[in-house]
């Protein structure tokens, strides 16, 4: 389930929505996109929710995010006192590696990117420095602490 990005320098823990988000590009159709919300910690995002957003595009091998739905992922971020940790999108006709595409998007936001390939298969990466970076992820379902429990501890 977890593929080529699955060794690098940051961790994204995905807990439970490991399962739903490898079952995504299963579904077939036009690239399904969306916001992973959550909070990082210097190489480590812990992802607590998934946003879904409208594809403009309606393509099964490219995506344009809504704007207004990119707006509505951040203030729900910010309504539970978290951010915007990740952009996932499915490749529903192609494996989960970065388009060319995929990598002038990670320049405009520059979070990591997780890709769910035809098969289920998930990969992550990020851009660091202009340098393409696998990540690990973490499908474990241990309880994600939240940053607030740990400065209060």
């Amino acid at each position: 389930m977890i593929g080529a990005g699955a060794t690098g320098s940051c961790t994204i823990y995905l807990g439970p929505l490991c399962r739903f988000l490898s079952r995504l590009p299963l579904l077939g159709g036009p690239e399904r996109v969306g916001f992973l919300i959550g909070f990082a910690r210097g190489s480590r995002v812990t992802t607590v929710a998934y946003y879904a957003v409208g594809n403009l595009e309606e393509s099964p091998a490219a995506f344009t995010a809504d704007p207004l739905d990119v707006i509505s992922a951040h203030k729900a971020a910010w309504n539970l006192g978290l951010d915007v940790v990740g952009v996932y999108h499915t490749h529903p006709c192609g494996p989960p590696r970065p388009s060319s595409r995929d990598l002038s998007g990670m320049e405009k936001w520059p979070l990591p990117w997780i890709i769910g390939g035809r098969s289920g298969e998930l990969a992550a990466f990020r851009l660091r420095e202009g340098r393409l970076e696998g990540c690990r992820l973490d499908c474990g379902f241990k309880q994600p602490f939240h940053p607030e429990a740990q400065r209060n501890a």
